[in-house]
Formats: C-alpha cells, structure tokens, sequence
C-alpha cells in the first residue's frame, strides 16, 4: 500500500484533500438571482465575490444545469412579461410623433434624435423575433405537427397482445 506512516505507525494514504469553499452554493445561489436581474457578469462577479466573471459565468452555469425547472410554463410566462415590458419601453422611441426624416436645417442634436429612432426599431425587431420564438410563433403548421410524432419502428414481441386473465 503506498503512503506514508505517522508517528503511531498508521498509514497515510496520499489522497489529495480537496478544498471547498463552504460558501461556494451561497454564492452560487445569489450570482443566479442576479442574472435573472439581468446584471453583467462582471457586475454579479463584483457582488457575489468570484474571481473573474468567467469564474461567474462557470458557477451559474453549473448551477442551472443542476437546477430542474418544474414549472416551464410560469418560466414562460415570466418571460414573455419582461419583453412585453421591454417592448412597451421601447415602442415610444421607435415610433416617435412627428417627422423622423431628417433634413439640411435641422440641428445637430435633432439629427441624432431622430437617428436614434432606428436603434430603438432594431430593438423593437429583436424584442418580437424573442417573443416569437418563445411562444413558438415561427414554426410552420406541418412542422409543429411533425415535431409531435413519435415513430415506434420496433415493437417488443408479446407487447401489444392482451394480458392472459
């Protein structure tokens, strides 16, 4: 047996000890809520203490992949509320009352306010093509339908039968 003896003659194995941060499911824990506020990880590494917001980026990761969402209709529905508020915060910047073409007398200031204008028209696209996907929107008739079958090309001998009473 490798290893080393101690001074009562036991011996050691060579086992590398892990170190855990005890904190480590805390951080974990809040670094999600944050996210789910939307924040950077830059920012939730600043907040909950990691080390880069890689590291962050690492922890949520590996904590959503252990997380079983039970509920995806709630998830949904949480969802497709934040980007309805985002659309509604959105929708007075990207069609604006009055002209938006802009024109030689204009200042420069006017220019850039109605140049700003179709940024929040690319927000407004990406924000519906988002809620389209979500609600599944984009999807052909004979598509959906396809993606609910289920092809059986073998069945076990005996399955189908009726049960001997």
């Amino acid at each position: 047996m490798n290893g080393r003896k101690n001074k009562q003659g036991v011996i050691n194995s060579p086992q590398k000890t892990i170190n855990r941060d005890a904190n480590a499911a805390t951080r974990a824990a809040l670094a999600v809520q944050l996210r789910a506020q939307r924040l950077t990880f830059d920012e939730i590494a600043h907040r909950a203490g990691y080390a880069s917001p890689g590291a962050c980026r690492n922890a949520i990761q590996r904590e959503l992949q252990r997380t079983i969402v039970e509920n995806t209709d709630e998830l949904r529905r949480e969802e497709l509320d934040m980007l309805n508020r985002l659309h509604s915060a959105v929708w007075p910047l990207a069609v604006p009352e009055g002209d938006v073409r802009i024109k030689q007398d204009d200042d420069e200031e006017t220019k850039k306010r109605k140049r700003s204008h179709l940024f929040a028209v690319d927000r407004i696209i990406a924000i519906s093509d988002r809620r389209c996907k979500l609600m599944g929107l984009d999807i052909k008739p004979e598509d959906a339908v396809a993606a609910n079958l289920v092809v059986i090309r073998e069945v076990p001998a005996g399955l189908l039968s009726e049960p001997n009473a």
